[in-house]
């Protein structure tokens, strides 16, 4: 239980990386990210870069994130629901 935390590498582009807790997995692609702080100002609790893992999965409820995840503006933020 807990974070689960998967890497993705691309050759010498940015990396892709995922959190997941079990319900919902949290994917972000680094290439796409253009930095605009809107997932970290809305739900700090989640998303914050100054700390390792920057996404704290277990932060929020999963529709808080999936909610806040939507309002990414570069798309580099996405969600996949866990099948039950």
């Amino acid at each position: 239980s807990g974070i689960v935390m998967g890497f993705i590498e691309r050759g010498d582009a940015m990396a892709k990386r995922n959190y997941s807790n079990g319900e919902i997995t949290v994917l972000w692609d680094s290439d796409k990210c253009t930095h605009c702080e809107a997932c970290w100002r809305g739900l700090p609790k989640v998303f914050n870069p100054e700390t390792k893992p920057w996404v704290n999965i277990n932060g929020a409820e999963s529709q808080q994130i999936i909610s806040q995840v939507y309002e990414c503006p570069s798309g580099a933020l996405t969600i996949e629901t866990e099948e039950a």
